[in-house]
């Protein structure tokens, strides 16, 4: 069983390196959290092909309502 994702870490690796954390919904362009819709996009294109190149499970990410959607209100980083 995927252990739940911790929002408070960076999403992907789930580490807390101490580095600053930027947050695609707190960004001034004017297409706030358009980084989530690419990234779902691309992390589904991996998992179709088996090659997702992290540890973290996408069905994990994806809280019934899709991946996107769920980094955007967790204001994933």
């Amino acid at each position: 069983m995927q252990s739940p994702i911790d929002w408070k870490k960076w999403v992907l690796c789930q580490e807390d390196t101490g580095e600053l954390m930027q947050c695609p919904t707190r960004s001034k362009r004017g297409d706030i959290g358009a980084g989530y819709k690419t990234l779902a996009s691309n992390l589904k294109q991996f998992v179709e092909i088996g090659s997702l190149p992290l540890p973290v499970a996408l069905d994990a990410l994806d809280e019934r309502s899709g991946v996107e959607n769920a980094l955007f209100q967790h204001n994933a980083c």
